[in-house]
């Protein structure tokens, strides 16, 4: 019999929420880690919330977080969808465009990754937001092609210029 309340008293806990909330009450079916590729666009580092990571000059002048989602529990085509937010007021840093993902069988058994790191674009940096020395949070999510969220994970990280002269362009673009 207790059993069988605590069944009922779990199921009705379950279904309780606010309007909205459907979504992050399911179970996600797959996992998903968010890392970094700090050498260049390969490799995987896994990353810790408030850990440094430089930002990488890119080929048109800007400068982005290089990346590295990793997969495991799904398969098939997958959409991810990411974004970056100023952890201090919420502000938007970056919505990227979605990326369509082809996850081998492998994946469902052991973690994957494309080889290539995705960057993440931070600057030139909108009017007013600072893109360096101060928190970010990256989200991912990775949905089916039913449009069902399957995995998501977020990252904080702090992304800084290089140190002095070096960094000098960085530091003027970023800067908001």
């Amino acid at each position: 019999m207790r059993i069988a309340l605590a069944i009922t008293a779990a199921t009705l806990f379950a279904c309780t929420g606010t309007p909205g909330d459907e979504e992050d009450e399911l179970p996600l079916i797959a996992n998903m880690q968010i890392g970094l590729s700090v050498d260049g666009s390969e490799g995987f580092v896994e990353a810790v919330d408030g850990m440094d990571v430089q930002l990488a000059s890119g080929a048109q002048g800007g400068f982005h977080v290089w990346t590295a989602p990793r997969i495991r529990g799904a398969m098939g085509t997958l959409y991810m969808d990411r974004e970056a937010r100023r952890v201090s007021d919420g502000a938007l840093m970056l919505r990227a465009s979605r990326l369509v993902i082809d996850v081998p069988e492998e994946a469902l058994d052991s973690w994957w990754r494309e080889q290539q790191a995705i960057p993440s674009f931070m600057c030139p940096a909108p009017v007013g937001i600072q893109a360096f020395d101060v928190e970010v949070e990256f989200s991912f999510e990775l949905r089916n092609e039913d449009e069902e969220l399957i995995a998501k994970d977020s990252l904080i990280v702090v992304p800084r210029c290089e140190a002095g002269e070096a960094g000098g362009f960085c530091r003027s673009v970023c800067s908001g």
